[in-house]
């Protein structure tokens, strides 16, 4: 009955059936047969040497006898050599059996498996930009309506005047009361970016935060469109040389007190630009 070749090598099951029958023969086997080789041989080379010499207690028996033990020490390290190479081609082909039989058993399910979880990824980021451009869009709304009513243009921390029912706007948000609503706060395409380098990271092993730390990004969307608070009472408000608006708990550095003008809290809370 024919047999079959498993990868084209001329090996065959019968092959690797008798292959794992095969007599372990270490590296130290095949040294030691070969010194016994050697010495055999060195033996029959002293023999003679002390025959030359003038030493004629040797016989001719006792030479036939050593050659003859040193070439049955060659033959017995050459079968040791030969079955030491029998041995690792056992091993080396158990070793691709086993190997063989791991990858046939790999789940067929794997690829399926990271298709739903590539699904979830990009729903969870669907659901994040569309929340997110909702966001944008309301507040941005909100900017253009605030705009088209003309109310002034607050750069300072306190609420805008009560003259526009505290509703007020600069170029990067909209301001109701003490609420400050930036337009666009983040860029989502770069903290997708850094988040799929930390998840590569964090799937070969690599602690994330080695690679981009997202803390802060986190901690600023959290507080995202959550209310502000005024500055306390005993705040001091100034005009800096660029008709910035600044606030102090207390007195400005000396070397910033030159370049700036004290206003009240109420000049503040009025001020625009």
């Amino acid at each position: 009955m024919a047999t079959e070749d498993l990868n084209g090598d001329g090996k065959t099951v019968e092959d690797i059936e008798s292959a794992q029958n095969v007599d372990a023969v270490t590296a130290e086997d095949v040294e030691q047969a070969e010194s016994e080789a050697s010495a055999a041989e060195s033996a029959v080379i002293e023999l003679e040497r002390r025959v030359t010499t003038g030493d004629f207690s040797i016989a001719a028996e006792d030479i036939d006898q050593a050659r003859s033990k040193s070439r049955f020490a060659r033959l017995l390290a050459k079968a040791t050599a030969f079955k030491a190479n029998q041995h690792r081609e056992a091993e080396r082909i158990k070793a691709c059996d086993a190997l063989r039989s791991e990858i046939e058993a790999h789940s067929d399910t794997v690829g399926a498996e990271l298709a739903a979880a590539l699904r979830k990824a990009e729903k969870a980021l669907t659901d994040f930009y569309a929340k997110k451009y909702a966001r944008d869009a309301r507040v941005g709304d909100w900017h253009r309506r605030a705009g088209n009513l003309e109310v002034g243009r607050i750069v300072g921390p306190v609420m805008p005047p009560k003259k526009h029912a505290r509703l007020g706007i600069n170029e990067r948000m909209v301001i109701a009361g003490i609420r400050r609503l930036e337009v666009a706060p983040l860029s989502v395409s770069h903290v997708v970016d850094v988040m799929i380098k930390r998840a590569e990271s964090a799937a070969r092993g690599v602690n994330p935060d080695e690679v981009a730390d997202l803390a802060k990004v986190y901690a600023e969307v959290t507080k995202m469109d959550t209310h502000t608070v005024e500055p306390p009472a005993g705040a001091r408000f100034y005009i800096g040389e660029n008709g910035a608006l600044h606030t102090f708990d207390g007195e400005p550095s000396e070397h910033m007190r030159g370049s700036l003008t004290e206003i009240t809290r109420k000049q503040a809370e009025n001020y625009q630009v």
